[in-house]
């Protein structure tokens, strides 16, 4: 059995005014390619941005 690891960020924004918040994030920020089943893909990097609303 083989070990990996990843870098992983995440950052959020409260917008009080809104009632929001700002998201942002990144998983495996170093790009290393991680195969996790035999035959599968590789696990490369993903980037998000996301504006979350609070409903009352």
């Amino acid at each position: 059995m083989t070990g990996y690891s990843t870098l992983d960020a995440y950052l959020g924004y409260t917008l009080p005014k809104l009632g929001a918040t700002l998201q942002l994030g990144a998983f495996n920020i170093l790009d290393s390619q991680n195969v996790q089943v035999y035959g599968g893909p590789g696990v490369g990097r993903l980037a998000y941005a996301g504006l979350l609303f609070e409903l009352k």
